[in-house]
């Protein structure tokens, strides 16, 4: 398993920088052939055909580790 502690690298940067993190978006889609089953990461969404999961996380959650992007996908 990678861990990767972002926080440090993301206090170094400039206010202006920082800022720039506010509002960006770190998008995942996942497609399969077939139906999901079940998920593990309560911010993810299933399709409406339920063979895909999108999870839409904001950096600066994901970098100050409020939001995690980890997910446990189980197909049918």
């Amino acid at each position: 398993l990678y861990s990767y502690n972002l926080i440090n690298e993301y206090n170094t940067l400039s206010q202006k920088d920082k800022t720039a993190f506010k509002n960006a978006k770190y998008t995942t889609v996942y497609r399969f052939n077939s139906p999901v089953k079940s998920y593990s990461n309560q911010n993810a969404l299933k399709s409406k055909s339920g063979k895909a999961i999108m999870l839409k996380v904001n950096v600066r959650e994901l970098v100050t580790n409020k939001k995690s992007i980890k997910n446990t996908i189980i197909l049918r």
